[in-house]
């Protein structure tokens, strides 16, 4: 299957910035698909080709649908980045990678629904791979049904540098309260930056739009369209399906989707707390809990089209299929 996909290459150094309860604990999160939003139909704005509702009613009707964002370094091939599935683990013994199944015998339940637990072929001394990371090919692998190496952690494209600021209430030199930040720093190397698979593009909106800016400071990033082969978004013909998050998924009871008449197990990454930083306000969003991309939810017959209960319309909830079963 060819699929078109949009490279966003950084010019200089980027900031996000994610507002944070008073604490020191836990680092800012990658952009998400929101940011990227709101930086492309900025450019439409300036260019006084869309208002502001005008934008609010094209995002909403999805009249520019992308999946993403994916780290991606392009040299004589392209290489993109996913985050590991997390029904994937690591045996310390046998030196194995081992895919998790259904086991119909653990029985356990989430908010009033009855799921199945998640089974190794070994249960002894199993952790997370040790890549937070793997390539598209390595992904596709999977697809396919095979299984990938435990191998050392990727070098990631970019350096990054973490600061910690506080937010002072205005005309005073006071803290606002709850107002710490932490705001890191990405320097990318040449030819590398985030990706997105473009799954529409109706009104040829990224046509006219060269350049985006990103980040607090607003640095300059490149567009790109290229195209490329692959079978990850290719569906699989099967009873028991597995579904792997690709964009993190909002779900109002914590990791339930509201659509879960045919979800039978859950193996889900840990909760993160992300935002985004709202154009309209010149301030950080209110935050708000997702499952992180790479979490695993398995189905019996059909998936739900998008894995979330918000958000959709921003990416949120994308994923790709595999077989289930051991």
């Amino acid at each position: 299957m060819k699929k078109r996909l949009l490279l966003v290459k950084p010019l200089d150094w980027l900031a996000f910035r994610t507002s944070r309860t008073f604490s020191s604990s836990g680092d800012t999160q990658f952009p998400n698909t929101k940011t990227f939003y709101g930086a492309i139909y900025a450019e439409l704005y300036r260019k006084n080709i869309l208002t502001p509702k005008e934008i609010k009613d094209k995002i909403k009707m999805k009249k520019l649908d992308l999946t993403g964002p994916f780290l991606f370094e392009k040299n004589d091939e392209i290489k993109i980045l996913f985050r590991t599935p997390s029904i994937l683990k690591y045996n310390e013994d046998t030196k194995e990678t081992l895919m998790g199944y259904i086991d119909e015998k653990i029985k356990y339940e989430v908010d009033g629904k009855e799921l199945n637990g998640i089974r190794y072929k070994s249960m002894k001394n199993i952790k997370e791979l040790e890549n937070y990371y793997i390539t598209l090919k390595e992904l596709e692998k999977i697809k396919n049904g095979e299984l990938i190496e435990n191998k050392k952690p990727i070098e990631l494209p970019y350096r990054i540098e973490r600061k910690v600021g506080i937010e002072l209430e205005t005309g005073k030199r006071k803290t606002k309260k709850g107002m710490l930040y932490s705001l890191s720093y990405y320097r990318f190397k040449e030819n590398s930056g985030f990706c997105f698979f473009i799954e529409n593009d109706e009104e040829e909106i990224l046509k006219d739009i060269k350049t985006i800016h990103l980040g607090t400071k607003g640095k300059i990033a490149e567009l790109e369209i290229i195209e490329i082969e692959t079978n990850l978004f290719n569906k699989v013909e099967t009873t028991q399906k597995m579904a792997i998050l690709l964009t993190p998924a909002y779900f109002e009871k914590g990791v339930m989707p509201k659509e879960n008449k045919n979800l039978i197990g859950i193996s889900n990454y840990k909760p993160e707390t992300i935002g985004y930083w709202d154009r309209e306000t010149n301030k950080p969003s209110e935050l708000f809990k997702v499952v992180p991309s790479g979490s695993t939810y398995i189905f019996k017959e059909e998936i739900p089209k998008y894995l979330t209960d918000d958000y959709d319309h921003y990416g949120f909830g994308k994923y790709i299929e595999i077989k289930g079963g051991n």
